[in-house]
């Protein structure tokens, strides 16, 4: 019965994740960890063991606590970051705990039905996010009583865009799988021209970068290797973000008419945001600094 219920629970989650995302961002988190917490109830009644995260996910998260702990509780100024940061990192921990243990792993019979309803789940999120921004938000508009209001701010779609752009991915490679080869492209192809259609930077983005990790995958087939490629280009781009990011607002300045209001605001952002991290590379200056 338990082993059941994690099967409904997933299949539930996952349908109604990017959907519900669509409608109001701030849903993403909470449908996540309402579903976590049930399935983790679900398997702590069948089967205990899985609940194990992995050794040395918990080794590193336990050094990034006690380091976290000790710069808000005793060296940090900033009182509000100290507030931030445990209601952060549990979020965290909890996101781990979820990706790195067996919560998630399923008989290959229940296979079938979870990604019958996670692809089910994104054709529909697809159809809502074209509905939206082709009839000017009317189902949002209806059900938030803003019939009135002479615009709705297109962010709101930004998280569940993203969303779907991301977890596209694996719905098509289990299409894939099956034999569904024509409509796993499709759903890849239609999540991604669904962004383009919208005013998402994020998730273009993850859509040009989810291209060109299925064509390294493709040409270097091994995960390992994949992995490391993966590794060593966001391990070069964190070292160097401080200074390209630093650099970034002075670069676009020419283009600066063209650029979209939201992601000039991230540009100006990121600049502000480099020069905090070479300010205090080591301690930073507490989780939610910048925005405090």
């Amino acid at each position: 019965m338990a082993d059941r219920a994690r099967t409904w629970l997933l299949c539930i989650g996952f349908s109604v994740f990017v959907p519900l995302g669509l409608l109001a961002k701030q849903s993403l988190a909470t449908s996540f960890i309402a579903m976590a917490a049930l399935v983790i109830l679900a398997v702590a009644a069948s089967a205990p063991r899985a609940l194990l995260p992995n050794k040395a996910v918990a080794v590193v998260f336990a050094l990034l606590a006690v380091y976290v702990a000790a710069t808000h509780l005793f060296i940090l100024d900033c009182e509000a970051c100290a507030a931030k940061a445990g209601g952060k990192m549990a979020m965290l921990a909890l996101v781990l705990w979820v990706a790195s243990s067996d919560i998630g792993r399923v008989a290959p019979e229940a296979r079938r039905a979870i990604g019958l309803a996670l692809t089910t789940g994104l054709f529909v999120a697809i159809a809502l996010l074209v509905f939206e921004l082709s009839s000017d938000s009317t189902f949002f508009r209806m059900i938030t009583g803003r019939q009135d209001d002479p615009d709705v701010p297109l962010f709101r779609l930004n998280r569940g865009t993203t969303a779907l752009v991301l977890l596209a991915w694996p719905a098509a490679a289990w299409l894939w799988s099956i034999e569904r080869r024509p409509l796993a492209i499709a759903l890849v192809m239609l999540s991604i021209g669904a962004a383009a259609y919208g005013d998402s930077a994020s998730a273009m983005v993850a859509g040009l970068l989810a291209v060109i990790a299925a064509a390294a995958a493709a040409l270097a087939p091994t995960a390992t290797a994949t992995v490391t490629m993966g590794l060593l280009i966001a391990g070069a781009f964190t070292a160097l973000a401080p200074w390209l990011l630093l650099n970034l607002l002075g670069w676009v300045r020419p283009f600066i008419e063209s650029i979209p209001p939201s992601v000039l605001d991230r540009i100006e952002i990121w600049n502000h945001g480099a020069k905090a991290v070479l300010d205090a590379p080591v301690l930073g200056h507490g989780i939610g600094a910048m925005r405090h």
